[in-house]
């Protein structure tokens, strides 16, 4: 199953370049926004993150298969991370879920990296 979807879509779009920059449309607007969410310190619980990775994925797939073409080949890329996003956050916070910004826990490690930068830019190295 997988080998004929894979050979309709490489029918579909024509060259690998292409194929690839297709499907990467529906990727990262699902997987971009949660991780970079997290690594910026926001927590959430899986029900916030499922909503928002769907949307994302709805809103890239109907602007690819149905605004595309009004809107002068503009991709879905960005309304779908857009949509995750909202969609995240709203959710998270509509239906008070735990978690929130949180600051480093433990900062330990960050200023024992600062130091020994410190000390190596002293050493003249």
């Amino acid at each position: 199953v997988i080998g004929v979807i894979s050979i309709l879509f490489a029918m579909y779009e024509g060259s690998f370049l292409d194929l690839f920059l297709w499907a990467s449309t529906f990727y990262i607007p699902i997987v971009t926004v949660p991780f970079m969410m997290s690594v910026l310190g926001f927590r959430s619980s899986g029900s916030s993150v499922l909503a928002g990775m769907f949307a994302g994925f709805v809103v890239a797939m109907g602007w690819e298969l149905i605004l595309k073409s009004e809107m002068g080949n503009v991709g879905g890329l960005i309304p779908g991370m857009l949509a995750n996003l909202v969609v995240l956050l709203s959710y998270h916070y509509i239906f008070n879920q735990s978690g929130g910004w949180v600051g480093i826990k433990d900062p330990s490690v960050i200023e024992a990296l600062q130091e020994e930068r410190k000390k190596t830019r002293e050493a003249g190295l």
